[in-house]
């Protein structure tokens, strides 16, 4: 008697099913909502610098290499060392502190021989989509853009352009923009 593939086992035909795993955005939401009220934060702009610090962060401005400019930062396997390209504006270097500290709040694994960690591009396009890398990216935007500022600000006023919003935060423009996408 032969078999046709329908009367093989299941697992013949059943394709097989990867785990996959989505940031828990509302525990990141609420991570750097308790930072904002433990450090006083009411309005904007939010300063990462000082909120790194008080977290026992260090951070370290460096100029990079011509071939490494297009970095914005890095976070040190210790956790505890933020890196910056001092070539930056300062909207992208508050970015930078904010994205990298989320690293360390969210307590990831960034020395481990996975790949899940990539140092921070300035070029949102160039930016890896791991796991790690959306989670801290998430974590930055609501440190930087909590709902209950940018609910204000976009309600007091609704004509606010994003460079003017970005201005107001201190921000990227590109990183208000897709703040806005998750509001």
């Amino acid at each position: 008697m032969t078999t046709t593939t329908l009367e093989q086992p299941a697992k013949a035909i059943t394709p097989s099913l990867r785990k996959v795993s989505l940031p828990d955005f509302s525990r990141i939401r609420r991570i750097a909502q308790d930072l904002l009220t433990v450090n006083g934060i009411e309005e904007p702009p939010v300063r990462a610098k000082s909120i790194a610090q008080n977290c026992g962060v260090h951070i370290v401005y460096a100029e990079f290499l011509d071939e490494h400019q297009g970095i914005a930062g890095l976070i040190e396997c210790d956790g505890k060392t933020i890196v910056v390209n001092i070539g930056k504006t300062a909207e992208q270097c508050n970015y930078t502190i904010a994205h990298e500290l989320g690293h360390s709040v969210l307590q990831h694994n960034i020395c481990e021989a996975s790949q899940d960690y990539h140092v921070l591009y300035c070029d949102l396009a160039r930016q890896a989509q791991t796991l790690t890398e959306q989670e801290a990216r998430f974590f930055a935007m609501h440190l930087l853009v909590p709902d209950f500022m940018l609910q204000d600000y976009l309600e007091n006023f609704p004509f606010a352009s994003n460079e003017q919003l970005a201005n107001v935060f201190g921000v990227p423009v590109e990183i208000l923009k897709l703040r806005r996408q998750y509001f």
